[in-house]
């Protein structure tokens, strides 16, 4: 460890004065890509939860990379270039600066492994020659070339700006062209005009100055601690107080991101998904791919049990929205979910129909595209009929075309506005009885053998009420029900008989 600090120290007195050559504790090696890792992350069960990058900054393994590598880690493992995998627990996370997206680990390497020298960020010059080490995250590539293009501060920070042949992940070394490192590349800004950006390898000084003269503290607080050890036995929500009372933001998106991982293990896929949800509206991490992830499974679940297993506040809504999601993002069977999605909510929409909630039933219904069901447009026009919105040509010639659904039939005799229309016209029984219904809403009939005209017509679920004027009570004077576009059934309350009548063409 003494070894180590002194490493620390010289490095960081060099580098505040501008110059790295000779530097005690760093050398350069022969093949530089061999200084690059990789880095896996891992919560406090056990889970890979993030892949990212870093390298070596000083012999006794000290390996720089972004902060946000150590959100919610319990322990990673450095990949170096030959295979060669070094462990790094908690005691290793040395420090870490959130505001300049810069941390310092420490790496158990037995055998050593390669390093990489320092150089001045600030000494850099517009135009010159740079290099990223390891930009796809994988070990064993060769640096990529680009062309420095000066600082750009951003929210009183300074990062080092460039172009290069390749996009540039975070976490990776930018080098000059003695192959030293400058700057730590970051996503934390997005590439504009072409230009990437790293973090001035600077900040990561500034931090080892704090290590050396005994500043930074390295332990936990206490409540911090206890809240560690409630994540490590999956008490995510008591963690999570603890970190919000403390103010850690990000160990709060951690400690949410790590509870939603555990719930897609353990099945609990609705869970998953609202926790992702949540963190993917606030950009954290992959939480918008994860979202997906626990989308497909959710309905995956679905159909392989058979369940639709929808709340009935829910009526199929979100895993429509899951199946659309899918289908763009280009899932395996994404069609097949699609057609389950699409059944799901017709049949939530067909639930909530025969339950009277009308409304609910449109808002569904209206979620199918056009042709996606063949029922669809039928049971909008229903909804219409009980709504008491006026249909258009198109919807009551599509609900005389579906007589064959009792839903049909039924909506047909429903009210004054869709019966009176229904009706309109003359109907004939085959011994030459008729029933007429005139454009003024006029009953002329002569069931049963009685000639009956004029007076005031209501209908409500093909009841026929007569009114002999405005002011009179009305009598139930017969009842009809529809068997087909062209024919219905009439029933006469006075002889009790029923009548099947057709539609004079």
């Amino acid at each position: 460890m003494k070894r180590m600090i002194a490493s620390l120290m010289v490095w960081a007195i060099i580098l505040s004065s501008g110059s790295a050559a000779n530097a005690a504790g760093f050398g350069r090696s022969s093949d530089i890509s061999g200084a690059a890792v990789l880095l896996d992350c891992y919560d406090y069960s056990g889970n890979l939860f993030l892949k990212g990058s870093g390298f070596a900054a000083i012999e006794e393994g000290i390996i720089l990379t972004n902060a946000y590598m150590t959100d919610g880690a319990a322990s990673l493992k450095a990949t170096v270039v030959d295979g060669t995998v070094f462990d790094i627990t908690r005691d290793g996370f040395l420090a870490s600066d959130w505001e300049a997206d810069v941390a310092i680990l420490r790496a158990d390497t037995p055998g050593g492994m390669p390093f990489l020298s320092a150089g001045s960020a600030y000494s850099m010059k517009d135009g010159e020659a740079v290099s990223v080490l390891n930009i796809s995250g994988e070990p064993g590539n060769s640096p990529i070339r680009g062309v420095y293009k000066g600082i750009k501060t951003e929210e009183g920070a300074d990062y080092l700006t460039f172009e290069a042949e390749a996009p540039c992940g975070s976490g990776n070394a930018l080098l000059n062209s003695d192959r030293e490192v400058i700057g730590i590349t970051t996503c934390a800004l997005a590439a504009e005009d072409g230009l990437l950006f790293a973090i001035p390898i600077n900040r990561a000084v500034e931090l080892l100055e704090k290590l050396q003269r005994g500043e930074y503290e390295t332990g936990e607080p206490e409540e911090t601690a206890e809240a560690e050890r409630l994540l490590a036995i999956g008490e995510y929500a008591r963690a999570e107080q603890i970190f919000a009372k403390a103010g850690l933001t990000e160990q709060v998106h951690a400690c949410r991101y790590q509870h939603a991982h555990a719930c897609l293990l353990e099945k609990k896929y609705e869970e998953a998904i609202r926790i992702y949800t949540e963190l993917a509206k606030e950009g954290y991490r992959d939480s918008k791919n994860r979202l997906l992830d626990a989308e497909y499974f959710r309905i995956m679940q679905l159909m392989e049990t058979g369940d639709a297993g929808l709340a009935a506040d829910d009526s199929g809504l979100s895993v429509y929205s899951y199946a659309a999601d899918l289908s763009e993002a280009g899932y395996p069977e994404a069609e097949k979910i699609y057609g389950y999605a699409v059944s799901a909510l017709h049949k939530n929409g067909v639930a909530a129909f025969s339950a009277g909630d009308y409304e609910s039933a449109e808002e569904i219904f209206s979620l199918l595209s056009d042709g996606h069901h063949q029922d669809r447009d039928v049971y909008l026009a229903l909804c219409s009929v009980y709504r008491n919105a006026e249909l258009n040509d198109s919807q009551f010639e599509l609900l005389l075309e579906r007589t064959d659904l009792p839903a049909v039939k039924k909506a047909l005799a429903a009210n004054n506005t869709i019966a009176f229309r229904f009706l309109e016209g003359e109907w004939r029984e085959p011994h030459g009885q008729h029933f007429d219904f005139s454009d003024g809403h006029i009953i002329r009939d002569d069931f049963p053998r009685v000639v009956w005209e004029g007076g005031y017509v209501d209908i409500e679920d093909g009841v026929i009420r007569r009114y002999t004027d405005a002011h009179t009570t009305p009598r139930e004077d017969k009842a009809f029900q529809v068997i087909s576009r062209d024919e219905i059934a009439l029933f006469c309350y006075v002889d009790g008989r029923t009548y099947t009548l057709n539609r004079k063409a």
